[in-house]
């Protein structure tokens, strides 16, 4: 099963996570099959580079099957959000 899910980048105490697409059984920092955004955590919320994901490409993979997980979710709507108060 294909999941949507965060990926750990970055070094202690300074984490970045890039939003990859990867099958389940594959570990949380190993292979994926294509990278759709980023989220760094460590930014203040209204900084524009805080959250990038590339709603397209995420609707392609949900529309194929892919389950996001709830951080992810979580992500989308925060994405949607924004994007609609422009």
């Amino acid at each position: 099963m294909l999941r949507i899910r965060l990926r750990r980048d970055g070094r202690r105490n300074l984490a970045m996570y890039s939003v990859v697409v990867a099958e389940q059984k594959f570990r949380r920092d190993g292979r994926f099959i294509e990278k759709i955004g980023y989220y760094q955590p460590i930014l203040l919320d209204t900084d524009p580079y805080r959250i990038n994901l590339n709603t397209e490409v995420y609707d392609k993979w949900v529309a194929l099957g892919a389950q996001p997980s709830e951080k992810v979710q979580f992500l989308y709507k925060k994405m949607q959000i924004k994007n609609s108060n422009k």
